[in-house]
């Protein structure tokens, strides 16, 4: 290996035990770095999915609610998508019993979202309505 100084046995193949620990390095913080950006890509869209998911949630009790004004129950745990809401209904403190906060928690893996949504009972000629106070996603 004349031609090849630095692959030689002259320095015990040194230039070539580098070359191989650099690609080896290279190679390593490449598959770290596809990893990394799998794994943000999963929660990305785990997080999404909980989104929809308490959204879905949201929309049932909601509609529920329209039917009958007087259901205080809430949803128990109900498998939807590849993940599953809960959903519970709660008076709200120092208000009058017509103030309700509906509380939809998404579950998709590791993600989980709130959707929760204040609304006001008002009665007008016999006839029960529902107002949003509010509204927000945590």
């Amino acid at each position: 290996m004349a031609g090849y100084p630095l692959l030689g046995n002259d320095n015990g193949g040194m230039g070539l035990r580098i070359l191989l620990a650099a690609v080896t390095l290279a190679l390593l913080g490449a598959a770290v770095f596809a990893i990394v950006g799998t794994y943000q890509n999963t929660l990305r869209e785990n997080n999404r999915k909980a989104e929809q998911i308490s959204a879905y949630g949201l929309q049932s009790a909601l509609q529920t609610l329209g039917t009958n004004p007087q259901w205080r129950d809430g949803l128990p745990k109900t498998d939807y998508l590849s993940g599953w809401y809960k959903v519970t209904i709660e008076p709200r403190e120092g208000r009058e019993p017509s103030v309700i906060s509906v509380i939809s928690e998404g579950h998709s893996g590791p993600a989980v979202k709130r959707q929760i949504c204040e609304l006001q009972l008002s009665i007008t000629d016999g006839d029960s309505v529902w107002t949003q106070e509010s509204y927000r996603l945590e």
